[in-house]
């Protein structure tokens, strides 16, 4: 097997270099010793021009150890999985998402026998089927989708959204005294229950001490439902810096997470809520088996059954009177996200997954034919 001094990872595709999952794999990669080469091209080129500029680009000296396409490049799997066999290299895969559950499982958006839904779902399994690996958010992430698209299980794994721990590290929380914040940051889709969270506010209107904090985009349902409610306790800050969505987070007396009760919220872990845990502020959060197979509810967390702004209100009263208990998940919740998604810890694990696959791919192709 490759000593870790000797990988090298070609990072491929059409990405934005500051993207959190990409910018954090890279620095995970590096701080284990690994030499990653970028061959990156604009994210808003059409496909076959990204196709053409990767396969230049790549010629002329991108060669690695393990080629590593970056989320979201579904469609340029197949020209990875070309260039990596023609130079020996292990393929790897971090979807990010998958356009097929999305749009025509979750959203209906697509049926799945349109000749849409049938191009995603033939596009998505060459995706899958083709790379030596692919790495998803959670362990019930990795099943179902393994499931869904009949995925080897040694060509499948799992690896915890990446957080920047040098904006998102524990500190003190703020004093009980007014205002009371609650702080929510993300996009404002109903996908992440906005307004289970709108409704809540409004059953705490009259509980002036408590005040409401969302950062991210406006959408226009958003801001009608917002209309609509009439919420002196809500303020909106729109889409900030990072370093701004930091201070925001510290400023929080309690972060919230996703209450929309779908098959995601199941399956996932969200930045936004181990950004949260990170930073040292409780958590109150929608139930989901991943969080409840990797965090302790009650001690980490606070999971609440989605779809009811009722039990997310009366969680943010319960914590509001128990100044000793958010002081408690905030310890332990930090602590466990830090288990979770330390730099240090995930970087190798990181590693040692891309090893194995190297390895494999490399016994693979010694084998007599």
């Amino acid at each position: 097997m490759v000593s870790p001094r000797e990988l090298t990872v070609c990072y491929f595709g059409a990405y934005r270099p500051n993207y959190p999952r990409n910018l954090f794999y890279r620095q995970a990669l590096e701080a284990q010793g690994i030499h990653v080469i970028e061959c990156r091209v604009s994210v808003r080129n059409r496909t076959i021009i990204r196709a053409f500029q990767l396969f230049w680009q790549f010629w002329r000296g991108a060669h690695a150890d393990v080629l590593f396409v970056a989320e979201f490049n579904h469609t340029l799997v197949p020209l990875a999985w070309m260039l990596a066999r023609l130079s020996g290299m292990a393929l790897i895969f971090d979807p990010g998402l998958s356009y097929y559950d999305e749009l025509v499982l979750r959203a209906k958006e697509i049926k799945p026998d349109s000749a849409r839904g049938l191009y995603l779902r033939w596009m998505e399994t060459l995706a899958y089927r083709l790379p030596d690996l692919v790495i998803w958010f959670t362990p019930v992430d990795d099943e179902y989708f393994q499931k869904l698209f009949h995925i080897p299980p040694n060509r499948s794994a799992w690896l915890p959204p990446g957080i920047d721990t040098t904006l998102f590290y524990p500190t003190s929380l703020p004093r009980s005294e007014s205002p009371f914040v609650v702080h929510w940051d993300g996009n404002m889709s109903s996908t992440h229950g906005v307004d289970i969270i709108l409704r809540a506010a409004r059953l705490l209107i009259e509980e002036s001490e408590i005040h409401f904090e969302f950062i991210g985009g406006m959408l226009p349902e958003v801001q009608a439902l917002a209309d609509e409610l009439r919420l002196p306790n809500v303020q909106f800050f729109g889409t900030v810096s990072p370093e701004e969505l930091r201070a925001s987070v510290q400023r929080a007396h309690i972060c919230l997470g996703v209450f929309r009760g779908d098959d995601k919220l199941r399956r996932s872990l969200y930045t936004k809520e181990l950004q949260a845990m990170m930073a040292g502020r409780p958590l109150i959060t929608g139930y989901g088996e991943a969080k409840e197979r990797l965090f302790r509810s009650g001690t980490d967390l606070i999971m609440i059954p989605p779809e009811n702004p009722e039990a997310l209100a009366q969680a943010v009263r319960d914590l509001r009177a128990d100044p000793a208990r958010r002081g408690m998940l905030a310890r332990e919740g930090a602590s466990a996200a830090a288990a979770l998604c330390d730099p240090q810890n995930a970087g190798t694990k990181l590693l040692n997954l891309l090893r194995v696959a190297y390895a494999r791919r490399r016994s693979v192709g010694q084998m007599p034919s």
